[in-house]
C-alpha cells in the first residue's frame, strides 16, 4: 500500500466512529480545503471550539500560523464568500442509525488513493495565494493606518482607563464590577503585593460580540459580585495606547477576552484565558474553575507572603530594639563624655586659677620685695608724725615719718609687709575717717599725693589697715 493511502486509511478508521450532520461535514470539508489541514481530528476540534463558525475557526488557525490580527475578519470573510467549492458533495446514502451522516461513508481503495492525491496536490496550490493574499491584506490594512490618521494620541495609562471607563458608562451604564482605576504595571503590583487574583478584560469597541457581551454578560449582577469580591478588575480599550501596549503582552485571538493573572513562581502569570462570549453563568464558572485549580498555588504564596511580612515585621521591630538600644547606649556615652569633659574642663579651670593665683602672688611678692629694698630708713629728729599701724590680722607695726612725707610712703610701707592685703584703705581711729591712703597710690607721681600734713596727721596717730578684699 502507497504512503498516501496508508495514511487517508488510518484517518478513515480513526474516526470512523464520529457522526456529523450534513451541514457539518460540509463545513468541516470546506475549512479543510481553505486551510490545508490534514487531521480530521484537528479540523473538527477547532471548529468544534469556534461553535462551527466557519469564519472564526479560519480565523483562528490563521492567526496561529501568521499571527493575523482579528481586524482581518471582514477581508477574510470575503475572501471566503469568492473561494469555489474544491470538493464534488459526497453521496449522502450512507446515512448513520441515528439520521446523521457519517464523516466517512464507504468508498473502495482506488477512490480513498485518488481522494487523497488531489487533496495533496490541490492544498499545495492553494497554499502559495493564501499566504499572498494574507500577507498583502495586512500591509494594506497596515497603510490604510498609516495614511488614514489611525494613530494613538499621547496620553498616560492614568487617562486611558479613565476614558475607557467613562465611555463604558456611557455605553452600558453603572451598575458594572469595580474598575482598577490605574495602568496594567500598578495592577500587577498590588495584585502581586496582596496575593489576589487580577482579571484583565480587553475592550474591542469593532468586535460584533462586544456589545452583547458587556451589556448582558459584564454587567449581568452575578458577574459583578463575583468579580469585585474576589479579583482585582483592570479593564481597557485596545485601541488607547495603554491597551494596544497589553494586547501585545497578552496576545489575544478574539474579543470579548480576559485573562486571569495570579501569582506563580514569586511574578505574576497568566492562568487562564477566555476568548469569546460567555453567559454569566459560563463566565462565573470558567473563572471559577480557574481559580480552584491555581488555589494551592496562591495559599502557598499567601502563606510565604504571610511569613516574609511576619519576618519583616519580626526584622523591623528587632532593628527598632536596636536601634533605641543603640541610641540609649549613645545617650550615655554622651553624657558621660559630657561629664568627663566637664570634669577636665574644671580641672583645667582650677589649674589656671591656681596657677594665675601663683603668678599673681609671685609678681605680688616681686613687687613687694622691689618697695622693700626702696624703702628709705626710718627718719630721726623733729618734726615727725609716729605712726602705729595695725594690720587686718591683729598684728601692729610702728613707724615715723616727716610731716612733709608724701602719705604714699605709709601705702608703700604698708604694702612692703608680707601679712599686708594687696588691696587694703588705711583709715584713722579717731575721728574715724577715710585717709587717702590706699593701695592703688602705688603707681601715683608723688607730686599728685598730699603730705601727712595735709590729711591731718601731725603728731601720734593709731591707723588701721582694712582689707578691700574681706
Amino acid at each position: 500500500m502507497s504512503d498516501s493511502q496508508s495514511e487517508m486509511h488510518g484517518a478513515t478508521s480513526s474516526s470512523s466512529d464520529i457522526n456529523l450532520s450534513p451541514e457539518e461535514t460540509e463545513t468541516l470539508l470546506q475549512f479543510q480545503d481553505i486551510t490545508g489541514v490534514e487531521s480530521i481530528e484537528s479540523c473538527r476540534d477547532i471548529l468544534a471550539r469556534n461553535n462551527w463558525n466557519l469564519e472564526h475557526a479560519v480565523q483562528e488557525t490563521f492567526n496561529e500560523r501568521e499571527n493575523v490580527t482579528n481586524q482581518n475578519l471582514m477581508g477574510l470573510s470575503t475572501f471566503l464568500q469568492t473561494v469555489p467549492p474544491q470538493r464534488p458533495t459526497r453521496p449522502r446514502s450512507a446515512q448513520a442509525p441515528s439520521g446523521q451522516l457519517n464523516l466517512h461513508p464507504p468508498r473502495s481503495s482506488g477512490q480513498l488513493e485518488r481522494m487523497s492525491f488531489f487533496t495533496r496536490i490541490r492544498n499545495l496550490l492553494i497554499l502559495p495565494f493564501r499566504f499572498v493574499f494574507s500577507s498583502v491584506f495586512s500591509l494594506l490594512n497596515f497603510a490604510y493606518r498609516l495614511v488614514s490618521g489611525h494613530r494613538f494620541r499621547d496620553s498616560t495609562p492614568l487617562e486611558d482607563i479613565e476614558r475607557f471607563i467613562s465611555h463604558f458608562e456611557r455605553q452600558y451604564g453603572t451598575p458594572h464590577p469595580v474598575f482598577y482605576q490605574g495602568s496594567y504595571n500598578q495592577a500587577t503590583a498590588d495584585a502581586k503585593r496582596e496575593v489576589r487574583f487580577l482579571l484583565v478584560y480587553l475592550h474591542s469597541a469593532d468586535h460584533q460580540d462586544t456589545a452583547a457581551f458587556c451589556r448582558n454578560t459584564l454587567c449581568a449582577q452575578p458577574v459583578i459580585d463575583f468579580i469585585n469580591s474576589r479579583t482585582l478588575f483592570w479593564a481597557c480599550d485596545v485601541s488607547s495606547p495603554e491597551g494596544f501596549r497589553v494586547s501585545r503582552v497578552m496576545r489575544e485571538n478574539s474579543y470579548p477576552f480576559l485573562a486571569l493573572l495570579a501569582v506563580h513562581q514569586s511574578r505574576m502569570a497568566i492562568i487562564g484565558r477566555i476568548e469569546r462570549a460567555l453567559t454569566p453563568e459560563e463566565l462565573c464558572n470558567r473563572l471559577q474553575q480557574y481559580m480552584s485549580n491555581h488555589e494551592p498555588v496562591l495559599a502557598q504564596a499567601r502563606a510565604q507572603r504571610e511569613e516574609l511580612n511576619f519576618n519583616q515585621s519580626l526584622r523591623a521591630q528587632q532593628d527598632d530594639e536596636y536601634q533605641r538600644s543603640l541610641l540609649a547606649d549613645q545617650e550615655k556615652e554622651k553624657r558621660r563624655r559630657e561629664e568627663v569633659e566637664a570634669q577636665l574642663r574644671d580641672e583645667k579651670a582650677k589649674r589656671d586659677e591656681e596657677e594665675a593665683a601663683k603668678e599673681e602672688a609671685r609678681l605680688l611678692s616681686e613687687k613687694r620685695q622691689r618697695l622693700r629694698d626702696g624703702l628709705p630708713l626710718e627718719p630721726a629728729g623733729s618734726e615727725l608724725v609716729k605712726l602705729i599701724i595695725r594690720m587686718p590680722n591683729g598684728s601692729r607695726l610702728e613707724r615715723k615719718f616727716h610731716r612733709t612725707d608724701s602719705v604714699k610712703r605709709l601705702a608703700e610701707f604698708v604694702f612692703c609687709q608680707d601679712e599686708a592685703p594687696s588691696d587694703f584703705q588705711v583709715l584713722a581711729s579717731y575721728p574715724r575717717r577715710e585717709l587717702p591712703c590706699h593701695s592703688g597710690l602705688l603707681d601715683v607721681d608723688d607730686s599728685e599725693v598730699p603730705t601727712f600734713s595735709d590729711v591731718g596727721l601731725t603728731a601720734n596717730e593709731t591707723l588701721h589697715v582694712q582689707d578691700n578684699e574681706a
